[in-house]
């Protein structure tokens, strides 16, 4: 039997079009600026991820 493992991290953002709580999933080694739509209204995000110094995610999200 074969198990899948995740090696993505997931981190909840607030849309700034919608303003639902939503499930972002992110590679753990993303770093920098990017393109995201909403799961919920389909609106796209501008996004960018960084981490701090305890490896923690610093989210920031945008409307484009």
């Amino acid at each position: 039997m074969r198990k899948w493992m995740s090696n993505m991290d997931d981190v909840e953002v607030i849309c700034p079009y919608c303003h639902q709580l939503v499930l972002l999933v992110l590679d753990p080694e993303a770093r920098g600026s990017f393109i995201q739509d909403c799961d919920l209204c389909c609106r796209p995000w501008q996004v960018q991820a960084q981490r701090d110094e305890n490896g923690e995610w610093l989210i920031n999200v945008e409307r484009t």
